[in-house]
């Protein structure tokens, strides 16, 4: 013979609890305590918050939003096109300043190529190599952990090349890479009405 039964409660606000009979004072006590109580731990286990933000996190939140990017750095920030390359790095930290493990970090470059993506070591570093392609500018590079993002800019210039009268380049004549540039403007202020003007003078180092 097969039997079925099914247990099941409801929680109800105070008013609609039912008045006690006097010889139910202490059944109705009890079942008062104990629908408090559930509803207690019920909220306790759909809502955490923290003290920072009062974020909540639980069935309704993900661990990502307690991650840090702790750096984001590449191993130059000036570079030839035509294929140069540089190593990218970004470093992720949990709440507790721990490094996160085995973590997908998703890239993205706008003139040169990167991986897609890469996963985090042991001491939270996923490490990337940046390439270059044939246009000069700006890159900008974005690492992004699923809700955190950062972003990184590399300076992309033309390989210069020394030629012969004939146009042959010179043998032996490496091309020298400006490691900075220096902005100096000629009025620290000017007004904002479309008209005026003031000289900005770029100063350009070497490694020598």
């Amino acid at each position: 013979m097969y039997v079925e039964s099914k247990i099941g409660f409801s929680i109800c606000s105070k008013d609609q609890i039912p008045a006690p009979k006097n010889n139910q004072k202490g059944s109705y006590m009890f079942k008062k305590g104990y629908v408090i109580g559930l509803c207690i731990l019920a909220t306790s286990l759909l809502f955490t918050c923290t003290a920072d933000e009062s974020t909540v996190i639980g069935p309704f939140g993900t661990a990502d939003k307690f991650l840090t990017i702790a750096s984001f750095l590449s191993s130059k920030t000036i570079l030839y096109t035509e294929d140069d390359s540089c190593t990218v790095q970004i470093k992720v930290l949990d709440r507790d300043k721990n490094p996160v493990n085995n973590l997908l970090v998703k890239f993205l470059a706008q003139l040169g190529s990167i991986p897609i993506s890469e996963t985090t070591d042991t001491t939270g570093i996923a490490t990337v190599t940046y390439y270059s392609g044939s246009t000069a500018g700006i890159d900008r590079i974005i690492a992004n952990t699923g809700l955190k993002s950062d972003t990184l800019f590399l300076t992309l210039v033309p390989l210069p090349v020394d030629t012969l009268p004939g146009g042959d380049p010179v043998p032996g004549d490496a091309p020298i890479l400006p490691v900075s540039i220096i902005l100096v403007a000629g009025q620290t202020s000017i007004l904002a009405d479309g008209a005026s003007t003031t000289e900005i003078t770029a100063t350009v180092f070497d490694s020598t």
